[in-house]
């Protein structure tokens, strides 16, 4: 590994890549990690709601317009939904986005939850959500830093297990370390 330890920006942004791995509309893979204090509070990711059919296995419910798709609630609005229906106050978090700024309707959500913070990757140029989010005193932060490498990792953390292995030495008969 090359020795950079992540700062909580791009620690945080890895995690809501990874939440976006989960998604099941076709028009958009999206991962929000809600976090207050550097803990995660939230995550979510774009897909219908419980119980009902995935965009994956039925394809996008098309608006009128045919751009949007009806079925999905954004990542957004699955990480607020979850923390509310677990009693978790999301007042003074940072939404971590893994692609775009909020759409009107999940920046209206993110304004009454009293999020504070969001970062995201690529700008969604709706005027009408940035303005909701500037208007509500949201700071909007283009997320800049580098995602961590899960391969590198993994690789760090298989070596330090080993080393760990290696300075405990073998184990007795009872499966316990001895002293190296």
């Amino acid at each position: 590994m090359d020795g950079h330890r992540p700062n909580w920006d791009e620690y945080f942004m890895t995690l809501a890549v990874i939440a976006s791995s989960r998604s099941t509309c076709l028009r958009g893979c999206i991962g929000a990690v809600m976090v207050k204090d550097n803990r995660v509070l939230s995550t979510g990711y774009n897909g219908s709601p419980a119980g009902q059919p995935h965009c994956l296995d039925e394809g996008c419910l098309q608006d009128e317009r045919g751009k949007g798709c009806l079925r999905t609630v954004h990542a957004e609005g699955n990480a607020i939904a979850w923390a509310a229906r677990h009693g978790i106050s999301l007042t003074g978090c940072t939404c971590y986005l893994s692609s775009y700024t909020p759409c009107l309707a999940c920046a209206n959500l993110l304004a009454q939850v009293g999020c504070v913070r969001v970062v995201y990757r690529t700008l969604y140029r709706d005027e009408r959500a940035l303005k909701v989010l500037h208007d509500a005193g949201i700071e909007l932060v283009e997320f800049t830093g580098r995602l961590v490498d899960v391969d590198q990792a993994l690789t760090m953390h298989d070596d330090a297990v080993c080393r760990a292995k290696d300075e405990s030495g073998p184990p007795d008969a009872a499966g316990q370390s001895l002293p190296g």
